[in-house]
């Protein structure tokens, strides 16, 4: 609650707009709205500015960004959830007018081993931050979203990138498998398994099978919901109730 007032003060107030949900032209221009009034908020592509970035950075984390750049669900606010928005606006409207300052985000923020890691962020960067972008990777390879220039990764190789590290932060030592909420020990959170995190495992290497073929992704997306529903990290019994739970095996909402 202490955080209100000031996303309050950076918040959108969006236009109100008449939709004719028929008419697709009703449709691509109530989407151009919204996307202006996010792009209100956006400060990236000015200079001095980190491409990819929302500020103010207390109310706009790293991980929003690569959901704005992609959002399949409304919980990945803003920078890796901007850029799948946009991605999808670009796939579903044809309008190409933001292309150029969605690329640059996703690409200014892959890091120099190019798999969404880059050093400004990775010291306080958790499993599902990594994911995000990870994500918004995959959406621009699914919708044939263009490719960067030769030289420059490609979306399938980062979204790649990202389930390579996260596979290899799966942890068997504890809780018989399972995502940690974070990377590193010295991060709060380190001790918890999340949903979010495991989530978005089962996520990108279930859209990587599909768009794939390759058996090792459904595999591993097999693997991760087994474990989940297993560790009663979700319970069907209650509606599908999500939580997270620490490595000593108590279960917290």
């Amino acid at each position: 609650m202490d955080n209100l007032p000031s996303i309050r003060r950076h918040s959108v107030f969006w236009p109100l707009v008449n939709v004719f949900v028929d008419v697709p032209a009703s449709i691509q221009a109530a989407a151009k709205v919204a996307a202006d009034a996010i792009l209100s908020m956006y400060v990236g592509n000015q200079t001095g500015q980190i491409p990819g970035i929302f500020l103010p950075s207390n109310v706009y984390y790293w991980w929003l960004g690569g959901g704005t750049w992609n959002v399949h669900h409304p919980s990945l606010h803003l920078s890796d959830s901007i850029s799948q928005a946009f991605v999808d606006y670009w796939r579903y409207t044809n309008d190409s007018t933001y292309n150029a300052l969605v690329t640059q985000a996703l690409l200014f923020q892959v890091g120099p081993n190019n798999d969404y890691m880059p050093p400004n962020q990775t010291s306080s960067e958790g499993n599902d931050d990594h994911a995000f972008w990870g994500l918004a990777a995959m959406t621009a390879a699914e919708a044939n979203y263009p490719n960067p220039p030769a030289g420059q990764p490609q979306w399938l190789a980062l979204s790649q990138a990202v389930f390579n590290l996260m596979a290899g932060n799966w942890d068997n030592a504890t809780c018989n498998g399972g995502l940690r909420w974070q990377i590193y020990p010295f991060n709060k959170g380190y001790n918890y398994k999340n949903s979010i995190s495991n989530g978005c495992l089962f996520h990108l290497a279930a859209r990587l099978a599909r768009y794939t073929g390759n058996e090792t992704y459904a595999n591993w997306a097999t693997t991760v919901f087994d474990w989940m529903q297993n560790s009663s990290i979700f319970a069907s019994s209650s509606g599908f109730s999500f939580y997270r739970f620490p490595s000593n095996g108590l279960v917290y909402y």
